[in-house]
């Protein structure tokens, strides 16, 4: 099983990196700190591996549970939820 602090990270990695892709329209302009900050904090629906989320004005991220995933039967089945749903 894949720790869930793993899943984390590779979230806040995309995260970062759509922002930064935001900010700097795929490459073709200068890398602005600003600007990506702007596009992270403009992040309002997401759709990823935790879950469909959202960051709000102080930086947080909406999500306070996700699943744990597993294959069952050859078929991907949720095995429990961490974290809290309130």
């Amino acid at each position: 099983m894949i720790p869930p602090f793993a899943i984390e990270g590779y979230e806040a990695m995309s995260l970062l990196l759509g922002a930064l892709r935001k900010a700097t329209k795929s490459g073709t302009k200068v890398a602005d700190r600003s600007k990506i900050v702007a596009a992270m904090f403009g992040t309002r629906t997401r759709a990823s591996a935790l879950g469909t989320y959202g960051i709000d004005a102080d930086g947080d991220t909406s999500l306070r549970a996700f699943g744990i995933y597993g294959i069952v039967h050859g078929k991907l089945r949720l095995i429990r939820t961490q974290g809290s749903a309130s």
